[in-house]
């Protein structure tokens, strides 16, 4: 590739990607090194850069073994329209993971949620029509109760990879199996919890059911 620019990757950005397990990332590698890189990495031009949006596995693969890649420019009004931008981009693809799919139903629901208003999914308070959860449940045919959990389920592995990005992407690709009621509790610590591991997760998660449960109990009491 020749260009004046720059081409960087924005951790922020970076989590909008699909992980891949070792295995998937090896094939990649092992494809690109044999065939070179067939798809064009898309970049947001900024003018004074280009951001990554979406090759970001390929960039890296590329950059390590010195293969050319070539890029596709877009161009967005601003971090939120990129970030809108990548949701949609991975939700399209055909090869998520039940989780993988759940994180980002979840994630575009908060978004759509914190939206002051200007999108068809949106309601502001006061507004009448159709809540963004059924809009997303008829969009992507599945419950509006579906929708919900996925947005629990975001918001606990955004909990887990504040402390621990790697195990938040491990559970993403499926490197390493956790039950999905497990992240779904973890959403509901506090945002600063930090998380070690798969057995430490499992035990914060834990506490919070047990919570949980003796609130019920003293309240049907």
């Amino acid at each position: 590739m020749i260009e004046d620019l720059e081409v960087k990757v924005l951790p922020e950005l970076k989590d909008f990607i699909t992980p891949l397990t070792k295995e998937e990332y090896e094939q990649l590698e092992e494809n690109i090194k044999n065939e070179g890189c067939r798809d064009p990495l898309t970049v947001w031009d900024r003018g004074i850069d280009y951001v990554l949006v979406d090759g970001h596995n390929r960039f890296k693969i590329c950059n390590n073994n010195n293969i050319d890649y070539e890029i596709e420019k877009k161009d967005f009004k601003g971090m939120d329209e990129a970030k809108d931008w990548m949701i949609d981009n991975q939700l399209g693809r055909r090869n998520l993971t039940p989780y993988q799919l759940s994180y980002f139903r979840g994630y575009k629901y908060e978004r759509l949620k914190k939206k002051k208003g200007g999108y068809q999914y949106v309601l502001s308070k006061g507004q009448s029509g159709t809540p963004t959860s059924e809009k997303l449940a008829d969009a992507f045919k599945v419950s509006k109760n579906t929708i919900k959990r996925d947005a629990q389920f975001t918001k606990g592995l955004e909990v887990i990879g504040v402390s621990n990005p790697k195990l938040k992407q491990d559970i993403l690709s499926g490197d390493k199996r956790v039950n999905r009621g497990i992240v779904q509790l973890i959403s509901e610590a506090d945002p600063r919890t930090k998380v070690h591991n798969v057995r430490d997760l499992k035990v914060k998660a834990n506490k919070i059911k047990k919570k949980k449960e003796e609130k019920k109990h003293v309240a049907i009491s």
